[in-house]
């Protein structure tokens, strides 16, 4: 039996039987007192799974004939029953059907294993594709950040979040930005309306390590249009870019 996913239901009664057994190997004088209750709900049996044979093999790469199928999942110990010619009416073993084997894509993971998943011949999915389409927008913003780091620049990328200090460090109104209900960290509870509060952050924290250096960042801006605008309209974005040249 195999007991990776979940213990087969029927074992319970199975191992009351065998620990009663043991007691009276261990203390000949035991004797059993009252029968058997179980307060637990009735084990429903699963129902069948229909397996179709067509969709079987394109599934599997490897299309095995009826006869092959049948004796393996006989083997298996699960119950074989024909509903068509093509169509196989497969019955779980109870100690398969505990979250093991459920659905006709678990019976071709079996009838897989069996047969040898070195005797299917890798073939490769024939799909239909085109070139990806990149809008114009996006096309034209890598060629500005080509240019730029062609003049020595390094671009950075920062969160869209900033803290209430980095506004009012930027002369910028707390109120005016889009306030984060649940921060993933403290400081940054508002959506930036500018760049600048992140390309200083990147300044005072390479200025550390570096005596010159050309940082800039292409990224949106968040701006709240009130709460008497449409809900649609309440907030937008715009892409901007900064940089900045440090030296000493």
């Amino acid at each position: 039996m195999r007991f990776e996913k979940a213990q087969d239901p029927h074992n319970t009664v199975r191992a009351l039987a065998r620990a009663i057994e043991l007691l009276q190997e261990i203390s000949p004088g035991a004797r059993l007192v009252g029968g058997l209750a179980d307060s637990g709900r009735k084990y429903e049996e699963p129902p069948p799974i229909e397996l179709d044979l067509d969709w079987l093999a394109r599934k599997l790469g490897r299309d095995p004939d009826r006869e092959e199928v049948w004796r393996i999942l006989e083997s298996l110990q699960f119950g074989v029953t024909e509903t068509g010619l093509r169509t196989l009416l497969v019955n779980v073993p109870s100690w398969r059907a505990t979250k093991d084997i459920s659905m006709p894509e678990d019976l071709v993971e079996e009838v897989g294993r069996m047969i040898g998943y070195d005797s299917i011949t890798p073939v490769p999915p024939l799909i239909p594709c085109a070139p990806s389409y990149d809008p114009p927008e996006r096309e034209f913003l890598r060629s500005v950040k080509r240019l730029i780091a062609a003049q020595g620049y390094t671009e950075v990328s920062n969160y869209s979040f900033i803290s209430e200090e980095e506004a009012r460090r930027f002369s910028m109104a707390v109120e005016r930005h889009v306030r984060v209900l649940n921060p993933i960290a403290a400081g940054q509870e508002l959506m930036r309306r500018s760049l600048l509060p992140g390309i200083y952050r990147n300044v005072a924290e390479n200025a550390k390590h570096a005596d010159s250096f050309r940082i800039f960042e292409v990224g949106r801006e968040i701006h709240s249009a009130g709460t008497n605008a449409p809900i649609s309209l309440r907030r937008s974005s715009q892409r901007m870019m900064a940089a900045q040249h440090c030296w000493n």
